[in-house]
């Protein structure tokens, strides 16, 4: 089996439950590893017993040393700092599993992930790089070669020790502001890249695919399957995604126009999963804890990205 692990607080309860409720559809095998950052997210998602995932409060995997780091840090930059902890968190839970694999909170799963990386002994580690499109080539210098939206470090004493050093490059210094060596959790792997048996650029076309990297592939839809170069997507990862009131998002926040097969097969997917995690919050009285910038705050973003304006429609 392989062990998947999230990181969120109540602000991305929506996301949450709709990642969750995508991957149990595709994921039947394994189990994800919701961890909240807060105890309020963890309270709401007791409550809603969602199949294929297990809930830790914040208190599970925030102690010791990770605990120390909390206050000289922002929530970005804590959050980043759990990430490998987690993971070290999942392993020793799971001594069993094959892999321990790390998602970003806001994706949505289409597929099967477990293939890509069952089998793969010959690697410690599993990476996606950005693979950047050329409109956003630029951000390489500063963003990195690889997007920690998703990393996967398997089960053995190489692997743990890919872990470990990267959990030790975190804990010594993360940060929103890039430099030549780093830039929050993600600029280090490259680091491990020098030093462990890295599965060597992408690994499949469909695993955390983005709008940086959008531009670069065809998507089309075979049944139910969406397709990326005729490869099965996997999970796409909604970064600049922005919820602006309950029923009306930015997909994207920022003047890049996704491309029209992109919005329907991917992001028309995404605002309906979005739909059905409020519709359960309230089910279960947690709405309150939704929370929206409103119209009014963010007129600046929506004129930015005025093309990627979408509704969440009513039942």
């Amino acid at each position: 089996m392989i062990v998947y692990t999230t990181l969120f607080d109540s602000g991305y309860l929506d996301r949450a439950i709709a990642l969750t409720r995508s991957f149990a559809e595709h994921n039947i095998d394994d189990v994800l590893l919701l961890g909240c950052m807060d105890t309020a997210s963890a309270a709401a998602l007791a409550k809603m017993d969602l199949p294929g995932a297990k809930v830790l409060g914040p208190d599970s995997f925030i102690s010791g040393e990770l605990l120390a780091l909390k206050d000289g840090r922002n929530v970005a930059e804590f959050c980043w700092t759990t990430k490998p902890f987690l993971l070290s968190h999942a392993l020793d839970a799971y001594p069993d599993a094959e892999w321990a694999a790390y998602l970003d909170a806001d994706s949505l799963i289409f597929g099967q992930i477990s293939p890509v990386l069952i089998g793969r002994n010959e690697f410690d580690c599993v990476f996606t790089p950005h693979n950047f499109s050329p409109t956003f080539a630029e951000y390489e210098a500063t963003a990195g070669r690889y997007n920690a939206g998703f990393v996967a470090f398997r089960n053995s004493e190489a692997g743990r020790a890919a872990l470990v050093t990267w959990r030790g490059l975190c804990a010594g210094a993360v940060s929103s502001c890039p430099t030549d060596d780093a830039y929050g959790d993600q600029k280090y792997l490259e680091q491990l890249v020098e030093q462990f048996h890295v599965a060597p650029g992408v690994v499949h076309k469909g695993l955390n695919v983005a709008p940086w990297n959008v531009g670069r592939y065809c998507f089309t839809q075979k049944g139910k399957q969406v397709l990326v170069d005729g490869e099965e997507l996997l999970f796409f990862h909604f970064q600049g995604f922005q919820p602006v009131t309950h029923r009306l998002s930015l997909m994207y926040r920022g003047a890049y126009p996704l491309p029209a097969a992109v919005e329907k097969l991917v992001y028309r997917p995404y605002l309906a999963a979005l739909g059905n995690a409020r519709r359960m919050a309230g089910q279960h009285g947690v709405q309150h804890l939704l929370k929206f910038p409103g119209f009014r705050k963010s007129l600046r973003a929506l004129w930015g990205g005025r093309g990627n304006i979408a509704l969440i429609l009513r039942d």
